[in-house]
């Protein structure tokens, strides 16, 4: 049988793109991507940013607290919302404008010029790209961004502190600071109160 008729019902190969034209459309597309991402990295760093503001507002208003109540930062289940309610006057400040979950705050007693490594206040679920991180509070007022190793070192340091026994010298909450009856439109949201406890401790 001639060559002709074994090789008519053959398919042709594909034809391949030279190299080089691999390489120019590989180089056109490094543009395009360092592009996306510094769009991703300015957007990133805006919210950033703007939880960075939220808290450093919180560590403002708590050191007002502390300095009225002789160096003593509010403490308990309920001393976020009071504080917030008393000096910042509306619930948004308690919640990450992130992830719209509430904020947690330390049960314990913490003091001005106290231990550094106390946290007061912290993100309870992580966020941000490229790496999702928290940023916490510290009794001195610093604010870091912490990876899930670091969070869950604090975090289980903090539930092992014992926790405070009550004193007859603690401040207490003057009921004109904190009317019974709240504001028009002091709501916060199911999602946003969540018990702090729940959320943060799965570590993502």
């Amino acid at each position: 049988m001639p060559d002709s008729a074994r090789t008519c019902g053959a398919r042709e190969p594909a034809p391949r793109l030279p190299l080089r034209t691999l390489l120019l459309v590989c180089a056109g597309c490094i543009p395009l991507l360092l592009v996306a991402a510094n769009a991703m990295w300015g957007s990133e760093a805006r919210r950033a940013a703007e939880c960075r503001e939220r808290i450093a507002l919180l560590w403002s208003a708590a050191r007002q607290e502390a300095e009225a109540n002789g160096g003593s930062f509010p403490s308990g289940e309920r001393a976020l919302e009071e504080l917030v309610f008393r000096r910042l006057r509306h619930e948004r400040y308690s919640i990450c404008p992130r992830t719209g979950r509430k904020y947690a705050w330390t049960r314990h007693r913490r003091h001005i010029g106290g231990d550094q490594q106390q946290p007061l206040v912290w993100e309870t679920q992580p966020h941000g790209w490229p790496t999702a991180t928290r940023r916490a509070l510290f009794a001195d007022g610093r604010i870091e961004q912490l990876d899930n190793d670091r969070f869950r070192d604090l975090f289980s340091r903090e539930r092992q502190e014992p926790p405070p026994k009550p004193q007859g010298d603690e401040p207490k909450t003057d009921a004109h600071q904190v009317p019974e009856t709240r504001a028009p439109g002091w709501r916060v949201s199911p999602e946003a109160d969540r018990s702090s406890d729940d959320v943060g401790a799965g570590g993502r």
